[in-house]
């Protein structure tokens, strides 16, 4: 009896957290509008924005949320605010700065004006009030990944 309590109080604190609780479009994109603006130095912009898919990572034992999770997939257009070469650590990250010169991670020249359509993810934290956006040790939002598509 104890362990069908434990199952059905695991499952309604799943449901509690599901769908009434993911993170709105327009909340991310904002968020990824500004992580981009700030990595860039103001050299690129975010001009379209896309939820394609997400998926609910929230992980409950016993009634208890041990990890809330989201990861909200998108597709986007940045434009390109000045000439340079952007940076790209490897084909599947985008780190959203623009070099003046090329170099070792940044060898294809853009033109100010032009566009780029890239798609990736964003993982996102459930707090008590918001949702926060993973982020690595260089303050780079976690799996925000993608190149053209």
């Amino acid at each position: 009896m104890k362990h069908l309590k434990s199952i059905i109080l695991t499952t309604l604190t799943l449901l509690s957290c599901g769908s009434n609780h993911k993170p709105r479009p327009s909340f991310v994109e904002n968020l990824l509008s500004e992580h981009i603006t700030q990595r860039s130095k103001g050299k690129i912009k975010l001009i379209d924005f896309q939820k394609t898919d997400g998926k609910d990572n929230t992980i409950a034992f016993d009634g208890h949320v041990l990890d809330s999770s989201y990861e909200f997939m998108y597709a986007a257009t940045i434009e390109y605010l000045e000439d340079g070469y952007p940076q790209s650590p490897s084909p599947r990250e985008r780190d959203f700065i623009l070099e003046e010169k090329l170099g070792f991670l940044h060898k294809t020249k853009v033109s100010k004006g032009e566009t780029s359509d890239i798609s990736g993810s964003i993982i996102l934290e459930k707090t008590e009030k918001t949702w926060l956006p993973r982020k690595d040790i260089f303050e780079r939002i976690v799996n925000i990944q993608g190149g053209e598509y």
